[in-house]
């Protein structure tokens, strides 16, 4: 295969693995690549050594896609669905990982939001079982101790989210060893790290 149809097909596989990107991503991206093969090959480096250096275009792309979800403001359910989606097909161990720490996550905050309105409820004359053990709180004592225990709820529900957001970055930065060094340092810049 002549040096410019490979360089060809290597921008063409991963344009073909940039799709969840918008548009706007993807052409930066392959417009950014295709400039550091080009100026790597105008100063002499094989083109076979380029292509090596960043792996295959499937593996960089999700160096990128990752990149791009680590970026995004995790408010929106569309964008945090589509991190977890990403993030559990990125490796071995991601799916069991990603699964336990955002399931746990979840599962706490909503454990923190039943206690608060059972303890509410109970507070308003609910027929709602409200024990610590064996002890049963009174009524009137309902709301504070759902606040001190959705609280905690809370706190742990943060902490499994700090702990999904870590392996979110470990498996990132996996990936992201791919990109050329000049988008590196020019992500790095942009990202603040």
């Amino acid at each position: 295969m002549k040096k410019n149809e490979e360089l060809q097909d290597y921008i063409r596989r991963l344009k073909t693995h940039l799709k969840p990107l918008p548009p706007s991503e993807q052409q930066e991206i392959v417009h950014e690549i295709e400039s550091h093969l080009l100026e790597g090959v105008k100063h002499g480096k094989p083109l076979d050594a380029l292509l090596t250096s960043l792996g295959s275009p499937s593996e960089l792309a999700k160096g990128y896609i990752g990149d791009y979800y680590l970026s995004q403001s995790p408010a929106r359910p569309s964008v945090w669905l589509k991190k977890m989606v990403f993030f559990t097909t990125a490796g071995m161990t991601s799916p069991v990982a990603t699964v336990f720490l955002g399931g746990t996550s979840a599962a706490f905050a909503l454990a923190a939001a039943l206690v608060m309105i059972a303890g509410l409820l109970r507070l308003f004359g609910a027929a709602v079982l409200f024990n610590i053990g064996t002890y049963e709180v009174p009524r009137l004592l309902s709301p504070l101790v759902a606040i001190v225990f959705s609280f905690l709820l809370g706190k742990t529900a943060l902490y499994f989210h700090g702990k999904l957001q870590a392996h979110f970055q470990a498996m990132h930065r996996r990936y992201r060893r791919l990109f050329p060094s000049s988008s590196q340092t020019a992500s790095t810049h942009a990202h603040g790290e």
